[in-house]
């Protein structure tokens, strides 16, 4: 794909193409688009990232969360919060990851409520 092309690149230019693939109607491309911003580690995906996290894919929303861990913006901390209580484990399990960055925690951590999930 050519979204995970451009993050392994490293290219700032590609910045912007990523950021409007992460409203393309292709939930798979928005994954990659997602992943690939992680990986560039830009501030200017850091807003459309937090976005992502409204996706109505789980999985759009599990990689956008990991890749705001990894760009480790103090922005993204409410928003992720906010994924704890997400319907899908798997993206309230890297949200928990990605604050952990965040916070300077060790990953793996759990803190806030996603410790009571089963």
């Amino acid at each position: 794909h050519a979204a995970e092309a451009l993050g392994k690149l490293g290219d700032a230019r590609a910045v912007e193409p990523l950021i409007a693939a992460l409203k393309d109607q292709d939930w798979w491309l928005r994954h990659y688009a997602a992943e690939a911003l992680g990986k560039l580690g830009d501030a200017r995906g850091v807003e459309p990232l937090i976005a992502a996290l409204k996706d109505q894919n789980w999985w759009v929303r599990h990689r956008a969360a990991q890749a705001l861990g990894k760009l480790r913006d103090p922005r993204a901390v409410e928003p992720l919060e906010e994924l704890l209580g997400d319907e899908d484990t798997r993206v309230w399990k890297v949200a928990t990851e990605a604050l952990g960055k965040l916070r300077g925690r060790s990953e793996g951590k759990p803190f806030g409520g996603a410790q009571d999930k089963p």
